[in-house]
């Protein structure tokens, strides 16, 4: 019995053809096909025919000539479509192919985005993979050859290397044959190389049938996974080499999905295997490849696939794993070069010596070669050299042909013959190199791309003050390019279009390519490196406008519109990187770079950040500050500090900042001065004598100098140790001092280090500046300077009376203010920036509600300036949202908050951290004062610390989240943990202990998180009177006391207004009554209810005056 397919071509309109044994029941079948018109015959047709016994009326003679008529129709049914003789592109094979014909494609490379449509056809190379190329664009969701109209295992895909793309083969709801192909270097972040699914792909996969058969594919350097599975139907993938894959090498998306895998190969993966594991008679070992992806004579992949002889090398040997058996014979040269480490665009020589490579199989020795050298790749004729061929086994000549000449561009090719058979020919372009040149801009060419271009190897490209066009590509040159006058005089800019860089590396270019001395100045991205490992030094990096990447970015090919993982250990030292939308640095290198000796400051998402917490980097004396995330996946090393870097406005460093000498101490980063490295692009000149320490008083907020005619301090500081003889002081409206607006006290001959304001009359709540230097009798020193405010006076901003939302009421307010919030619902996402104000509702939590995205690692309220605890939340219901409160390196107090229904799965309604969030958190100090909440119902943590500064945790309730009550980062940081009940989470505490005085008791809450009758949290609060409820008992722990009230709220109804003060005149002069407590009508807590209640109303309601409070 065997299996075949049979049909007639009638009239080259259509085609029939039926699926069948050829047993006994073949001949009533073709009868009854002639007889019914030769049309088509349905699987139903076939059972209907009449049994053998019935049909046995023709002679044997007749079976015979029918049998050999169908028998050529068999054979003459399915036809081969050459590409490109037939058909032009692969595509347009496959278009004009039917079921069960071949497409046959000759060497070359052709364009991807192929789809099957369906047709259950073999697309095949003539040559193999090395000859027969598919590559296209990286376009998201795309891939370049598709399944995804229910094809069967007989629609083949064979024998080529798919290159490149953003998938490489998306099998939907199919199952074809993928077999003897090279995948490489996809450039998907999200799927893998081949990935299998039902229907719903992109954005996402289904899961469903996709049974495919991959069989003795090689798939490597895919920015993320080889094969991904969703099927639920097993595909085969057997005798696979998988190896080198960012992110893994095969990904079954649920454990529960079938799968027939094995003799394969994984290795070298981000992860081998996902949701799925090694098998017995796969291996993972470096599978030591050679020449395109050949396997060496050693590779443990050879004679290692499936035994059965289906599979068999077409040598008759076992299977060898991967798409390139090792028994075909093959002779070729690699490895042109020009001797160790001399780079083919700069040979240092005229008569360079010629080195290479020679590779056969089976292994034989050289006995020809035959070299040609020319002025171009048009090998018609070789200008320059053609000895003919040489009989020899030397792999080196050196060459003898017509003289070269310094910095010209040649061509070079070679051959070799084992005596019966020649290789290709394998060619290289190298450039003659002898002299090093500086090439000026805009002296010698207008741009500095032109410069670039021009330039060779080890030359210089030197550029003069002015402003240059970026999107400038150093195209794989080891050259410098510097600035003459540094980068305060030398502007680069350009378009931000995105994912367009100022600058880019992307051909391989190492630390011997420098860019130094320039202001990168609001591109898209600064710096881009791809594959590359540049040196970027002394540059200033400022406003540069990608949200998604940062200012300089480290990453292997893939980008856009995503980088992965790969090799960028660029050289980053001595940059100052400030003010960028996004990031300072991002790095997806997996060979360490060295960052050292920066300031990355003030950029809206973060400072440095590894994309894996596992990426190496050499991190040493930068200062990280005042970016929304300082550090992610990776913590400050030897020697950083994250300090106000005290910049001048030209980003130069004032005489006290900390960066001052705080680089690396080693000799080699020293200033141009001598002395110690200063971190950032620009290093100090030392301007001594100096006023260092400006200051106005003991513990004086220069933001809230509490007095119109303020004192300024100072310390004299001089490195020679000479006195003060002089000083002098400007104060102005702005930082510019071509005018001093205000005071301008001129050189005042005095040993005094500090004098009293005595200028224009300033005014409240505007900002000023002052600066002052200080003279030792012959040489003045360098000013230092200082912004401040006069607060005489505090407000109380209304929300929504003053500002409709409490963002725009905190930007509006200065430090000492409060931000009072009537009852309503408003949007988060709110941040304290710093300020040391409180924010509080007039009328309780659950009043007012604040509420928002749930976007991941957002948080409704966030303090991350160093905020300290007179930074204050009080009496909001914080609801849903991603985190509660998120507090990084700052300490404020969160009091009388009722925090429910946190969506995050990582962290928890109230996370404390140092940098490094989001992702991952990093320990620092974020002492918090957190009294008085309750945090419930949230799908994972009440709060998380990772403070190495002890928060205060007291007379809270923790009940009902998903993940925990309270959870320390590490056993080894403590907390000040007193009076809290932490009940019905999963587990209430990890990493920490219970604390004084606590509890694990049903609160007992009605449905609006009230305590109800016989709370064991109920006067179980720190008996301290400090924390005493607002009718005077002990504390209730939570957010909402017993009994309490809002302070002035004299009728009762949960809200402050002008009824309230109805209300107490009513029952000072009416015989009015007051509702219980009657403690709630004594506005200004003086334990009497009288007149001066009602002007505390009335001020607070009319005149911004300060809000109710209860009595003491």
């Amino acid at each position: 019995m065997y299996s075949s397919l049979i049909g007639i071509d009638m009239d080259r309109k259509c085609r029939t053809f039926i699926g069948i044994t050829l047993t006994k029941n073949l001949l009533p079948v073709i009868l009854y096909w002639i007889q019914s018109g030769c049309h088509s015959i349905s699987g139903p047709d076939i059972w209907n025919i009449l049994p053998w016994e019935d049909n046995m009326k023709l002679s044997g003679k007749l079976i015979y000539l029918v049998v050999m008529f169908f028998g050529s129709a068999i054979f003459a049914m399915s036809a081969t479509i050459n590409v490109p003789s037939d058909q032009s592109t692969i595509q347009d094979g496959i278009a004009a192919a039917v079921d069960y014909d071949t497409v046959m494609v000759a060497p070359g490379t052709y364009n991807g985005h192929i789809n099957f449509n369906g047709k259950l056809i073999v697309v095949k190379s003539s040559d193999g993979p090395l000859e027969t190329i598919i590559t296209g664009d990286a376009v998201v969701y795309s891939a370049l050859v598709t399944f995804n109209s229910g094809e069967t295992s007989e629609a083949v895909l064979e024998g080529f290397t798919l290159l490149g793309g953003w998938l490489g083969v998306y099998c939907e709801g199919s199952g074809p044959t993928i077999n003897y192909n090279i995948l490489k270097d996809q450039h998907t972040t999200e799927w893998a190389a081949i990935s299998l699914a039902a229907p719903g792909y992109p954005p996402g996969a289904g899961i469903g049938p996709a049974p495919a058969v991959i069989i003795n594919n090689t798939i490597i350097n895919s920015a993320n996974g080889g094969i991904s599975s969703f099927s639920t139907e097993a595909p085969i993938i057997k005798n696979n080499i998988i190896a080198f894959n960012a992110h893994y090498g095969i990904h079954l998306q649920s454990v529960s999905l079938p799968i027939e895998f094995s003799y394969n190969d994984l290795y070298g993966n981000g992860v081998n295997y996902l949701n799925l594991s090694h098998d017995s008679t796969s291996i993972s070992e470096d599978p030591d490849f050679v020449l395109d992806y050949r396997l060496s004579q050693a590779s443990p992949c050879i004679d290692a696939g499936d035994p059965d002889p289906l599979y068999n090398d077409p040598d008759g040997s076992r299977n060898d794993m991967g798409a390139l058996p090792s028994g075909e014979n093959f002779l070729a040269v690699d490895n042109i070069n020009f001797g160790p480490d001399i780079a083919n665009l700069s040979i240092p020589t005229l008569i360079p010596e010629i080195f290479w490579s020679y590779l056969s199989y089976p292994e034989t020795e050289q006995q020809q070669y035959e070299i040609e050298v020319g002025t171009d790749d048009d090998w018609s004729v070789a200008e320059m050299w053609a000895p003919g061929p040489v009989s020899s086994n030397e792999t080196s000549v050196v060459y003898n042909g017509l003289p070269l000449t310094d910095r010209g561009a040649y061509y070079l090719r070679i051959r070799v013959s084992d005596g019966s058979n020649w290789s290709s020919w394998e060619q290289e372009m190298f450039i003659i190199h002898t002299t090093i040149i500086t090439v000026n801009v805009p002296l010698d060419f207008a741009s500095i791309q032109e410069g670039i271009d021009y330039a060779l190897n080890g030359d210089t490209v030197l550029v003069a003050p002015g402003t240059y066009e970026g999107l400038i590509n150093f195209d794989g040159k080891l050259i410098v390019v510097r600035s003459s006058d540094g980068p305060l005089q030398t502007v680069i800019t350009g378009s931000d279009s995105v994912y367009s860089a100022l600058v880019t590396f992307n051909h391989g270019e190492t630390q011997d390519a420098v860019l130094e001395g320039f202001t990168l100045l609001e591109g898209w991205l600064g710096v881009y490196c791809e594959g590359s490992g540049p040196t970027i030094k002394f540059n200033l990096l400022k406003n540069q406008h990608t949200t998604e990447w940062a200012a300089i970015n480290l990453a292997a090919p893939g980008y856009p519109p995503s980088a992965r993982s790969g090799p960028a250990p660029a050289v980053i030292v001595n940059n100052t990187i400030v003010n960028c939308a996004n990031g300072g640095i991002s790095s997806f290198s997996t060979e360490a770079p060295v960052i050292r000796n920066n300031i990355i400051a003030f950029n809206g998402g973060y400072g440095i950040h590894l994309q894996k917490a596992s990426y190496p980097s050499i991190l040493a004396f930068n200062d990280v500050y005042g970016n929304s995330v300082n550090y992610i996946n990776v913590y400050p090393d030897s020697g950083s500090i994250s300090d106000d870097p005290l910049f001048n406005p030209d980003f130069t460093l004032a005489p006290n900042s900390p960066c001052i000498d705080a680089g690396d101490p080693d000799a080699q980063y020293n200033d141009p001065d001598g002395s110690r490295s200063d971190m950032g692009a620009l290093p100090i000149v030392n301007n001594y004598p100096f006023a260092a320490n400006l200051n106005f008083g003991a513990g004086v907020n220069p933001n809230a100098v509490p007095t119109l005619t303020p004192e300024f301090f100072w310390t004299y500081i001089d490195p020679d140790a000479t006195m003060q003889q002089q000083y002098e002081i400007e104060v102005g409206t702005d930082d510019d001092w071509s005018v001093a607006e205000m005071w301008a006290s001129g050189p005042v001959y005095s040993g005094d280090t500090s004098a009293v304001y005595d200028g224009t009359p300033l005014e409240e709540r505007v900002p000023y500046f002052v600066r002052i230097r200080v003279s030792d009798g012959e040489t003045w020193g360098g000013w230092n300077m200082k912004e401040f405010k006069v607060r005489t006076s505090f407000v109380t901003i209304l929300v929504p009376g003053d500002y409709e939302t409490i963002q725009g009421a905190i930007d509006a307010s200065d430090d000492g203010d409060t931000v009072l919030v009537a009852p309503g619902t408003y949007d988060g996402l709110i941040n304290f920036n710093g300020k040391l104000i409180v924010v509080r509702s007039n009328s309780g939590p659950l009043m007012t509600v604040i509420t928002g995205s749930d976007s991941m690692y957002s948080a409704l309220v966030t303090f991350n300036h160093g905020e300290t605890q007179d930074a204050v939340l009080e009496g909001f219901t914080l609801l849903e949202g991603w985190l509660g409160v998120y507090c990084e390196n700052s300490g404020p107090t969160i009091r009388y908050n009722l925090f429910r229904d946190q969506h995050t799965t990582e962290w928890a309604a109230i996370n404390l951290a140092g940098s490094g969030y989001p992702p991952s958190a990093g320990i620092g100090p974020a002492p918090a004062v957190i009294i008085n909440n309750t945090i419930v119902n949230c799908t994972n943590g009440g709060i998380s610390s990772f403070s190495n500064e002890v928060p205060i945790i007291k007379n809270n309730i923790i009940a009902f989240n998903g993940g925990y009550g309270i959870h320390l980062q590490d056993s080894a940081l403590s907390s000040a943990l007193s009076y809290n009940d932490v009940y019905g989470n999963p587990i209430d505490y990890i990493n920490a202990e219970a604390g004084f005085e606590s509890i694990s008791a049903d609160p007992l809450f009605d449905e609006n998180f009230n305590l109800t009758e016989g709370s064991p949290c109920i006067d179980a609060g720190d008996p301290d009177p400090l924390y005493n409820d607002p009718d005077g008992s002990r504390n209730d722990m939570g957010a909402l006391a017993v009994g309490g009230f809002i302070p002035g709220d004299a009728n009762n109804d949960d809200a402050l207004n002008i009824m309230d003060a109805v209300c107490i005149i009513k029952f000072l002069y009416k015989d009015g009554s007051l509702p219980e407590p009657q403690a709630q009508a004594d506005a200004n807590g003086d334990s009497a209810i009288n007149l001066l209640d009602v002007v505390v109303l009335v001020n607070y309601l009319y005149r911004s005056g300060p809000p109710p409070t209860s009595p003491n």
